[in-house]
């Protein structure tokens, strides 16, 4: 397993490093923060998207249902997380529902350090950090639960 999230821990690194890449020098989107934290930022969500994937692998049966799964639960957290429609927009149950998924602290971190200026120490970036760290540790343990349970 520890062979499996090296590996693809590469993979998300390159795939942040052109994803900032593009974002910053083709579709010219301002930055006033740190590249480094940004770029943080954006491998601790390959991360914890990697981790998701993983648990959902281990614990489905079949490629399709794991596809179906994925697509259950990863637009309406993209919906309700802030990213395609905003928090503002929504009721007040969503916009409190929304702070409990993997995606909504990370991207309120990601526009207070390149919109803003912001570094680790504001108050609105560092549980960004925390959370998406959090999340991918919960998926990470879930999923070797779920292995040693096949397993036995």
């Amino acid at each position: 397993m520890s062979s499996y999230i090296l590996t693809q821990l590469n993979i998300v690194i390159i795939q942040a490093c052109i994803l900032l890449i593009f974002g910053i020098e083709i579709f010219k989107i301002h930055n006033r923060g740190s590249l480094l934290l940004v770029l943080i930022v954006l491998f601790l969500q390959g991360l914890c998207g990697m981790s998701l994937g993983f648990m959902l692998s281990t614990t489905c049966s079949g490629e399709i249902e794991s596809i179906m799964l994925a697509t259950f639960i990863l637009f309406p957290c993209f919906a309700i997380s802030g990213i395609l429609w905003p928090k503002l927009g929504m009721s007040i149950f969503l916009q409190k529902l929304s702070l409990g998924l993997p995606h909504t602290l990370a991207a309120e971190s990601m526009r207070w350090i390149m919109l803003r200026g912001k570094d680790i120490t504001w108050v609105t970036v560092w549980p960004g950090f925390l959370s998406t760290i959090a999340w991918a540790s919960v998926f990470i343990i879930l999923s070797m639960i779920v292995m040693r349970f096949k397993q036995s």
